[in-house]
Protein backbone atom coordinates (compact mmCIF):
# COMPACT_ATOMS: atom_id res chain seq x y z
CA UNK A 1 0.00 0.00 0.00
CA UNK A 2 1.30 3.44 -0.95
CA UNK A 3 0.08 5.23 2.15
CA UNK A 4 1.57 2.73 4.63
CA UNK A 5 4.85 4.63 5.10
CA UNK A 6 3.05 7.97 5.44
CA UNK A 7 0.69 6.61 8.09
CA UNK A 8 3.60 4.89 9.85
CA UNK A 9 5.50 8.20 10.00
CA UNK A 10 2.53 9.94 11.61
CA UNK A 11 1.97 7.17 14.14
CA UNK A 12 5.53 6.47 15.22
CA UNK A 13 5.59 9.34 17.76
CA UNK A 14 2.85 7.80 19.90
CA UNK A 15 4.24 6.74 23.33
CA UNK A 16 5.05 3.05 23.85
CA UNK A 17 2.40 2.56 26.55
CA UNK A 18 -0.26 4.12 24.32
CA UNK A 19 0.76 1.80 21.48
CA UNK A 20 0.40 -1.23 23.78
CA UNK A 21 -3.08 -0.06 24.84
CA UNK A 22 -4.07 0.49 21.22
CA UNK A 23 -2.79 -2.92 20.14
CA UNK A 24 -4.65 -4.66 22.95
CA UNK A 25 -7.82 -2.73 22.08
CA UNK A 26 -7.52 -3.71 18.41
CA UNK A 27 -7.05 -7.36 19.35
CA UNK A 28 -10.18 -7.24 21.48
CA UNK A 29 -12.09 -5.66 18.58
CA UNK A 30 -10.87 -8.41 16.26
CA UNK A 31 -11.95 -11.04 18.76
CA UNK A 32 -15.37 -9.47 19.27
CA UNK A 33 -16.18 -8.60 15.66
CA UNK A 34 -18.08 -10.82 13.27
CA UNK A 35 -14.88 -11.44 11.29
CA UNK A 36 -13.27 -12.72 14.49
CA UNK A 37 -15.81 -15.50 14.99
CA UNK A 38 -14.46 -19.01 14.51
CA UNK A 39 -16.00 -22.11 13.00
CA UNK A 40 -14.86 -24.37 15.81
CA UNK A 41 -13.38 -24.35 19.30
CA UNK A 42 -9.94 -25.43 18.18
CA UNK A 43 -9.45 -22.25 16.15
CA UNK A 44 -10.81 -20.11 18.99
CA UNK A 45 -8.32 -21.72 21.39
CA UNK A 46 -5.50 -20.96 18.95
CA UNK A 47 -6.53 -17.30 18.84
CA UNK A 48 -6.57 -17.08 22.64
CA UNK A 49 -3.04 -18.52 22.82
CA UNK A 50 -1.77 -16.07 20.17
CA UNK A 51 -3.38 -13.14 22.00
CA UNK A 52 -1.87 -14.18 25.34
CA UNK A 53 1.60 -14.65 23.81
CA UNK A 54 1.41 -11.26 22.15
CA UNK A 55 0.57 -9.53 25.42
CA UNK A 56 3.40 -11.38 27.20
CA UNK A 57 5.89 -10.30 24.54
CA UNK A 58 4.72 -6.69 24.76
CA UNK A 59 5.06 -6.68 28.55
CA UNK A 60 8.57 -8.15 28.41
CA UNK A 61 9.59 -5.67 25.72
CA UNK A 62 8.45 -2.87 28.02
CA UNK A 63 10.85 -4.15 30.69
CA UNK A 64 13.76 -4.88 28.35
CA UNK A 65 13.74 -1.52 26.58
CA UNK A 66 14.94 0.19 29.79
CA UNK A 67 18.07 -1.95 30.03
CA UNK A 68 21.44 -2.08 28.30
CA UNK A 69 21.56 -4.97 25.84
CA UNK A 70 17.79 -4.78 25.44
CA UNK A 71 17.89 -5.60 21.73
CA UNK A 72 19.59 -8.94 22.30
CA UNK A 73 16.98 -9.94 24.89
CA UNK A 74 14.12 -8.78 22.68
CA UNK A 75 15.39 -10.71 19.68
CA UNK A 76 15.86 -13.83 21.83
CA UNK A 77 12.26 -13.46 22.98
CA UNK A 78 11.12 -13.05 19.38
CA UNK A 79 12.94 -16.23 18.34
CA UNK A 80 11.40 -18.14 21.24
CA UNK A 81 7.91 -16.98 20.29
CA UNK A 82 8.54 -17.80 16.62
CA UNK A 83 9.38 -21.39 17.60
CA UNK A 84 5.98 -21.67 19.27
CA UNK A 85 4.04 -20.18 16.36
CA UNK A 86 5.56 -21.73 13.25
CA UNK A 87 2.98 -21.02 10.57
CA UNK A 88 3.54 -17.27 10.45
CA UNK A 89 6.53 -17.04 8.10
CA UNK A 90 4.54 -15.80 5.13
CA UNK A 91 2.87 -12.90 6.95
CA UNK A 92 6.16 -11.89 8.61
CA UNK A 93 7.93 -11.85 5.23
CA UNK A 94 5.14 -9.64 3.89
CA UNK A 95 5.63 -7.17 6.72
CA UNK A 96 9.40 -7.16 6.26
CA UNK A 97 9.00 -6.45 2.54
CA UNK A 98 6.57 -3.64 3.24
CA UNK A 99 8.62 -2.06 6.01
CA UNK A 100 12.07 -2.51 4.46
CA UNK A 101 11.44 0.48 2.18
CA UNK A 102 11.85 2.70 5.24
CA UNK A 103 15.48 1.64 5.79
CA UNK A 104 17.43 -0.50 8.24
CA UNK A 105 15.47 0.65 11.29
CA UNK A 106 12.26 -0.75 9.83
CA UNK A 107 13.95 -4.08 9.08
CA UNK A 108 14.98 -4.24 12.74
CA UNK A 109 11.41 -3.42 13.76
CA UNK A 110 10.13 -6.30 11.66
CA UNK A 111 12.54 -8.72 13.35
CA UNK A 112 11.69 -7.55 16.87
CA UNK A 113 7.98 -7.59 16.16
CA UNK A 114 7.75 -11.07 14.59
CA UNK A 115 5.99 -12.77 17.52
CA UNK A 116 3.37 -10.04 17.62
CA UNK A 117 2.90 -10.04 13.87
CA UNK A 118 2.08 -13.75 14.06
CA UNK A 119 -1.31 -12.73 15.37
CA UNK A 120 -1.96 -11.13 11.99
CA UNK A 121 -1.79 -14.52 10.27
CA UNK A 122 -5.23 -15.37 11.67
CA UNK A 123 -7.20 -15.81 8.42
CA UNK A 124 -10.43 -14.25 9.70
CA UNK A 125 -8.88 -10.85 10.42
CA UNK A 126 -9.85 -8.13 7.94
CA UNK A 127 -7.09 -6.42 5.95
CA UNK A 128 -7.82 -3.00 7.47
CA UNK A 129 -7.45 -4.43 10.99
CA UNK A 130 -4.21 -6.14 9.99
CA UNK A 131 -2.84 -2.85 8.62
CA UNK A 132 -3.72 -1.04 11.84
CA UNK A 133 -2.01 -3.70 13.95
CA UNK A 134 1.08 -3.67 11.74
CA UNK A 135 1.45 0.08 12.17
CA UNK A 136 0.78 0.04 15.89
CA UNK A 137 3.24 -2.76 16.61
CA UNK A 138 5.91 -0.82 14.70
CA UNK A 139 5.68 2.15 17.05
CA UNK A 140 7.73 0.76 19.90
CA UNK A 141 11.01 1.03 17.97
CA UNK A 142 11.09 4.70 18.99
CA UNK A 143 11.44 3.61 22.60
CA UNK A 144 14.65 1.64 22.02
CA UNK A 145 17.50 3.69 23.60
CA UNK A 146 19.63 5.61 21.11
CA UNK A 147 22.89 3.78 21.94
CA UNK A 148 21.24 0.44 21.18
CA UNK A 149 19.91 1.79 17.88
CA UNK A 150 23.46 2.92 17.00
CA UNK A 151 24.73 -0.62 17.62
CA UNK A 152 22.01 -1.99 15.34
CA UNK A 153 22.90 0.32 12.45
CA UNK A 154 26.60 -0.67 12.42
Amino acid sequence: MDDTNETYSKLRHIPFSQAIDAITKQLRKLNDSDCGQFENREKAAGEAVADRQMRTVLAKMGEYRKQKGALEQMLALAREAMDKMKDSHKSVQNIEDRMATGGSTDTVVAKIMQPMLNVLSIPTARDCDKQRLILLTALSVNEIPHDIMCDIEQ
